[in-house]
Protein backbone atom coordinates (compact mmCIF):
# COMPACT_ATOMS: atom_id res chain seq x y z
CA UNK A 1 0.00 0.00 0.00
CA UNK A 2 1.20 3.53 -0.72
CA UNK A 3 2.08 6.42 1.60
CA UNK A 4 -1.51 7.69 1.56
CA UNK A 5 -2.83 4.50 3.12
CA UNK A 6 -2.67 3.45 6.75
CA UNK A 7 0.14 1.01 5.80
CA UNK A 8 2.93 2.98 4.09
CA UNK A 9 6.13 1.40 2.84
CA UNK A 10 7.93 0.18 6.02
CA UNK A 11 10.92 2.41 5.12
CA UNK A 12 8.76 5.55 4.97
CA UNK A 13 7.38 7.83 7.68
CA UNK A 14 5.12 10.15 5.63
CA UNK A 15 3.43 12.12 8.41
CA UNK A 16 3.74 13.10 12.06
CA UNK A 17 2.46 9.81 13.55
CA UNK A 18 3.57 7.75 10.51
CA UNK A 19 0.00 6.50 9.86
CA UNK A 20 -3.53 7.74 10.45
CA UNK A 21 -3.85 5.35 13.42
CA UNK A 22 -1.41 7.59 15.34
CA UNK A 23 0.49 4.71 16.97
CA UNK A 24 3.94 6.02 15.91
CA UNK A 25 5.08 2.42 15.35
CA UNK A 26 7.71 1.33 12.84
CA UNK A 27 7.66 -2.26 11.57
CA UNK A 28 11.39 -2.11 10.83
CA UNK A 29 13.50 -4.55 12.85
CA UNK A 30 17.09 -3.62 11.93
CA UNK A 31 17.56 -1.78 15.25
CA UNK A 32 16.65 -3.89 18.27
CA UNK A 33 17.45 -4.32 21.97
CA UNK A 34 20.66 -6.18 21.18
CA UNK A 35 22.23 -3.55 18.91
CA UNK A 36 20.66 -0.20 19.83
CA UNK A 37 23.69 0.74 21.97
CA UNK A 38 25.87 0.57 18.83
CA UNK A 39 24.01 3.37 17.01
CA UNK A 40 26.19 6.32 16.01
CA UNK A 41 25.54 9.70 14.45
CA UNK A 42 25.75 9.34 10.68
CA UNK A 43 25.41 13.04 9.78
CA UNK A 44 24.15 16.39 11.09
CA UNK A 45 22.25 19.12 9.27
CA UNK A 46 22.22 22.74 10.50
CA UNK A 47 18.93 24.50 9.67
CA UNK A 48 20.00 27.99 10.74
CA UNK A 49 17.56 29.80 13.02
CA UNK A 50 16.12 27.46 15.64
CA UNK A 51 14.36 29.65 18.19
CA UNK A 52 12.69 27.36 20.76
CA UNK A 53 14.53 24.37 19.27
CA UNK A 54 13.39 21.89 16.67
CA UNK A 55 9.96 20.60 17.62
CA UNK A 56 8.88 18.69 14.52
CA UNK A 57 9.04 15.01 13.70
CA UNK A 58 11.02 14.54 10.48
CA UNK A 59 9.22 12.57 7.79
CA UNK A 60 10.83 10.19 5.30
CA UNK A 61 9.56 9.21 1.87
CA UNK A 62 11.43 7.41 -0.93
CA UNK A 63 14.89 7.95 0.57
CA UNK A 64 14.39 11.65 1.34
CA UNK A 65 14.04 13.13 4.83
CA UNK A 66 11.91 16.29 5.15
CA UNK A 67 11.69 18.49 8.22
CA UNK A 68 10.68 21.96 9.30
CA UNK A 69 12.46 24.44 11.51
CA UNK A 70 11.62 27.86 12.97
CA UNK A 71 9.84 30.36 10.71
CA UNK A 72 8.39 27.51 8.62
CA UNK A 73 11.67 26.76 6.92
CA UNK A 74 11.52 23.34 5.25
CA UNK A 75 14.47 21.13 4.27
CA UNK A 76 14.78 18.05 2.07
CA UNK A 77 17.83 15.88 2.75
CA UNK A 78 19.21 12.70 1.28
CA UNK A 79 18.34 10.22 4.04
CA UNK A 80 21.59 8.26 3.69
CA UNK A 81 24.11 11.12 3.45
CA UNK A 82 22.38 14.16 4.94
CA UNK A 83 23.13 16.18 1.79
CA UNK A 84 20.67 19.04 1.43
CA UNK A 85 18.61 18.56 -1.72
CA UNK A 86 16.61 21.79 -1.36
CA UNK A 87 15.28 24.22 1.21
CA UNK A 88 12.22 26.44 1.34
CA UNK A 89 12.20 29.75 3.21
CA UNK A 90 8.68 31.20 3.03
CA UNK A 91 7.96 34.88 2.74
CA UNK A 92 5.89 35.36 5.89
CA UNK A 93 3.59 38.28 6.57
CA UNK A 94 5.41 40.84 8.78
CA UNK A 95 2.58 40.49 11.33
CA UNK A 96 4.39 37.34 12.53
CA UNK A 97 7.07 39.45 14.26
CA UNK A 98 4.42 41.36 16.25
CA UNK A 99 2.54 38.40 17.65
CA UNK A 100 2.90 36.76 21.05
CA UNK A 101 3.71 33.22 19.90
CA UNK A 102 7.10 31.72 19.13
CA UNK A 103 8.14 30.97 15.51
CA UNK A 104 8.31 27.20 15.96
CA UNK A 105 6.66 24.51 13.87
CA UNK A 106 5.92 20.86 14.62
CA UNK A 107 6.33 19.38 11.18
CA UNK A 108 5.26 18.72 7.64
CA UNK A 109 3.32 15.95 5.87
CA UNK A 110 3.58 14.15 2.54
CA UNK A 111 0.84 13.41 0.04
CA UNK A 112 0.19 13.44 -3.71
CA UNK A 113 3.86 14.19 -4.48
CA UNK A 114 3.83 17.29 -2.26
CA UNK A 115 5.04 18.38 1.15
CA UNK A 116 2.36 20.23 3.14
CA UNK A 117 2.80 22.69 5.99
CA UNK A 118 0.79 25.22 7.95
CA UNK A 119 2.45 28.59 8.43
CA UNK A 120 2.83 31.16 11.17
CA UNK A 121 0.84 33.66 9.09
CA UNK A 122 -2.17 31.37 8.64
CA UNK A 123 -1.55 29.72 5.27
CA UNK A 124 -1.46 26.15 4.07
CA UNK A 125 1.36 25.57 1.58
CA UNK A 126 2.15 22.69 -0.77
CA UNK A 127 5.74 22.20 -1.98
CA UNK A 128 6.98 20.05 -4.84
CA UNK A 129 8.92 17.13 -3.31
CA UNK A 130 11.64 17.22 -5.99
CA UNK A 131 12.39 20.97 -6.07
CA UNK A 132 10.91 22.55 -2.95
CA UNK A 133 9.09 24.98 -5.23
CA UNK A 134 5.83 26.34 -3.85
CA UNK A 135 3.06 24.63 -5.85
CA UNK A 136 0.19 26.41 -4.14
CA UNK A 137 -0.57 28.48 -1.07
CA UNK A 138 -3.92 29.41 0.40
CA UNK A 139 -4.98 31.49 3.39
CA UNK A 140 -6.79 29.35 5.94
CA UNK A 141 -7.20 31.99 8.64
CA UNK A 142 -6.55 35.69 9.12
CA UNK A 143 -3.69 35.96 11.61
CA UNK A 144 -4.18 39.73 11.90
CA UNK A 145 -7.76 39.24 13.14
CA UNK A 146 -7.39 36.21 15.40
CA UNK A 147 -3.72 36.34 16.45
CA UNK A 148 -3.55 32.61 15.73
CA UNK A 149 -1.41 30.41 13.50
CA UNK A 150 -0.53 26.85 12.58
CA UNK A 151 2.12 25.14 14.68
CA UNK A 152 0.97 21.53 14.42
CA UNK A 153 2.02 19.17 11.68
CA UNK A 154 -0.71 18.52 9.13
CA UNK A 155 -1.96 15.02 8.47
CA UNK A 156 -1.14 13.78 5.00
CA UNK A 157 -4.17 14.04 2.75
CA UNK A 158 -5.97 10.74 2.14
CA UNK A 159 -7.61 11.96 -1.03
CA UNK A 160 -8.51 15.12 -2.84
CA UNK A 161 -12.18 15.64 -3.51
CA UNK A 162 -13.39 17.89 -6.31
CA UNK A 163 -16.65 19.71 -5.78
CA UNK A 164 -18.66 20.92 -8.72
Amino acid sequence: MGPLSNSPDPNDWPMYHRTYSGHRYSPLAQVNRDNVQKLQVAWVHQPGRIEQGLLGTPIAVDGVLYYSAAYNRVFALDRATGKELWHYYPKLDPVVSTLFFQPNNRGVAYGHGKIFLGTLDGHVVALDTHTGREVWKTAALDTRKCSCNFTGAPLGPRRLALRT
